[in-house]
């Protein structure tokens, strides 16, 4: 598939398994147990992947140690803490980019129904805002020389 849905052929992602299981390892270093860490990557390779469709079921289709349930319950129902996942993507992102300036942009995203990603886990701990859920905060980094208005 051809256009901004198009992503690597799962040969490609398998002969990067090495550096991949590296980052892996590095990002969801803080993550405690090692069956969240497996799942972790092979999230990861299922995002890197060709297709349209980026949910948990036509990911876990597509990979060869693929296993929908298992990919469900680390994106939805794992009791893990992102923040420090998060946090160690940014030092990454930052040491391999070096961005002047972040542009921070404050966006709601309704929410529907009670089966989407996060929702019971944001339901559970943070209910706050206009939807009864947080808002969701997009980062930016931006370079010298450009201007990003939003």
């Amino acid at each position: 598939m051809v256009g901004i849905f198009s992503g690597m052929r799962l040969e490609e992602v398998e002969r990067l398994r090495g550096e991949l299981a590296e980052f892996v390892a590095d990002v969801f270093a803080s993550l405690p147990r090692r069956d969240q860490r497996r799942w972790g990557g092979c999230y990861l390779r299922g995002l890197m992947l060709d297709g349209r469709r980026k949910s948990i079921q036509p990911m876990a289709d597509r990979l060869p140690d693929g296993n929908m349930q298992a990919l469900q319950q680390f994106v939805n129902q794992s009791p893990w803490d992102p923040l420090p996942v998060r946090r160690r993507i940014a030092r990454r992102l930052c040491e391999a980019i070096l961005p002047e300036v972040w542009v921070i942009d404050d966006v709601s995203f309704p929410k529907c129904g009670t089966a989407s990603v996060w929702v019971s886990w944001l339901r559970d701990r943070l209910c706050a805002g206009a939807f009864s859920l947080p808002a969701t905060v997009s980062c930016s980094p931006m370079r010298p020389g450009r201007v990003s208005v939003r």
